[in-house]
């Protein structure tokens, strides 16, 4: 199976079906998911390294809270990521290394303003065939 997400839309949010071989492509998934949300990817440049670490008390918890801190991070910084790598991932652990750069409205496209990762209706599951997930975004 190739790793992917597919967006889809529903009442007041956003959401994606993550698909992958592996969890850490789901968590990969999921976060390129959400930046294309935020900005096309063409314009972004890997200029900017940052190492990212969450720690959670469950699986679903983590997803959760990875998303969120990757929202976080553009909000704070302006950090967009382009490249995402997922150095360790437990089921309460995740330390990954994003490369991107600054947004830019001169440069980069504004998609949709993105709040929050959230629990409902999220899943996470492993099949003989590797990993899915769906997540809902606060818009």
């Amino acid at each position: 199976m190739k790793a992917h997400f597919e967006p889809f839309d529903t009442t007041g949010d956003v959401g994606l079906n993550i698909y992958g071989k592996e969890l850490k492509d789901i968590f990969e998934q999921a976060a390129y998911g959400l930046f294309s949300f935020i900005t096309n990817f063409e314009n972004i440049e890997t200029t900017i390294t940052k190492d990212v670490q969450v720690n959670s008390d469950s699986l679903e918890e983590l997803f959760v809270k990875w998303l969120n801190e990757l929202i976080f991070i553009f909000e704070t910084e302006g950090f967009i990521a382009k490249k995402i790598t997922i150095n360790n991932l437990t089921n309460n652990k995740i330390s990954a290394t994003l490369e991107g750069e600054t947004f830019d409205e001169q440069k980069h496209s504004r998609g949709v303003l993105i709040k929050a990762a959230t629990y409902h209706k999220l899943i996470i599951k492993k099949s003989k065939n590797g990993y899915t997930a769906r997540v809902l975004f606060d818009i």
